[in-house]
């Protein structure tokens, strides 16, 4: 598509047209985008920590005595968007999982109990393999897992902390709801 000076111009192209607000009108694709993620974030922990995966996200307060994680569909910053509250060892409050959908990447933004964003606290173009481990150095861990280790078991009241990442060996269903 064209447009008066000459230079091409991008659309927003949904799979119901070109008007970025009414994917919107469509829950279901929305509810279609956050399983996606979920998936992507339990594949991508599953590359890097193996069975242990479960446990990952199990530390970062996000799961139910049920055993779902429990997430939040909005649209944030005009994107669709999956939100989790956590109680990690880093952040207490909200991660917001938003896809952007023009680059094929996600955007991760750490807010507090309202929802509002924390000053620096957003990384975009996080690709869909990097969602996993992104989260969990955001939440729990920091970027140096020798060092969250030896903070952790330095001090007894954080023993609880590192015991979330060896439970729920058998965890098998991270469901959004």
């Amino acid at each position: 598509m064209e447009s008066n000076n000459g230079t091409m111009s991008q659309s927003f192209v949904t799979p119901w047209g070109t008007d970025p607000e009414r994917y919107w009108e469509r829950p279901d694709y929305v509810k279609a985008i956050a399983d996606t993620m979920m998936s992507q974030i339990c594949s991508s922990l599953a590359d890097e920590h193996g069975d242990r995966w479960q446990s990952v996200i199990a530390s970062w307060g996000c799961v139910g005595i049920d055993g779902k994680v429990a997430g939040k569909l909005l649209r944030w910053r005009e994107m669709p968007a999956l939100a989790l509250h956590v109680s990690g060892y880093r952040h207490t409050g909200w991660v917001v999982i938003s896809l952007d959908e023009g680059s094929d990447t996600y955007e991760l933004e750490l807010t507090d109990e309202q929802m509002y964003a924390k000053s620096g606290s957003r990384l975009q173009e996080v690709y869909f393999d990097e969602l996993g481990p992104r989260i969990d150095a955001m939440v729990e861990t920091g970027d140096d897992m020798e060092a969250y280790e030896q903070q952790v078991t330095s001090d007894p009241d954080n023993q609880e902390v590192l015991s979330w990442r060896k439970r729920f060996p058998n965890l098998r269903q991270v469901v959004v709801i």
